[in-house]
């Protein structure tokens, strides 16, 4: 793959509906029905933590080249969003809208302050079931643009390898 995106839109395709991508930012939905939340919140987990991984991989070849390498940040959240083209006939944009959209977001922008690149809402965590264990609390942030702090979770060591974690 020549960029992260690559890797990581390789590894969204899981029951994807769409993705917006702008510059050096991604989002992917996931549909899926209330019964299979659990299903759907574990495989966005595998695909994301599969997504580091291979952005690890390729920061490897990087690194022995002397090249720059690529810093990923993901948070994953559950909620409702809107999406579609916006914009006149002669120049339409394909965006994806809505409260979950700023909230995960704003999550994404913690991950530099509190030295992580992986991220879950409360309600992703909730919907999830905890992933059997593998998530912990960070604790309560006050995010830009959302009404109340957020509790946000990170994966529980060992669950998440040592890599994901800057140095």
């Amino acid at each position: 793959p020549s960029s992260p995106l690559t890797c990581l839109s390789a590894r969204s395709r899981v029951r994807r509906e769409c993705a917006h991508g702008r510059s050096n930012a991604m989002l992917a939905t996931l549909s899926f029905a209330e019964a299979e939340k659990m299903v759907a919140c574990d495989r966005g987990l595998e695909a994301a933590v599969g997504s580091l991984e291979k952005v690890e991989l390729r920061n490897l070849q990087r690194r022995a080249e002397a090249l720059p390498l690529a810093q990923v940040d993901i948070a994953l959240h559950v909620g409702e969003v809107l999406y579609g083209n916006v914009g006149a006939a002669d120049r339409l944009d394909f965006t994806v809208i809505g409260p979950a959209v700023n909230e995960v977001v704003q999550m994404e922008k913690l991950c530099d302050m509190l030295g992580r690149h992986l991220f879950f809402s409360s309600r992703f965590a909730e919907a999830a079931g905890g992933c059997d264990g593998r998530l912990e609390s960070l604790g309560q942030f006050r995010l830009r643009g959302v009404g109340e702090s957020k509790e946000i979770f990170g994966l529980r060591f060992p669950y998440i390898a040592a890599q994901f974690v800057p140095a």
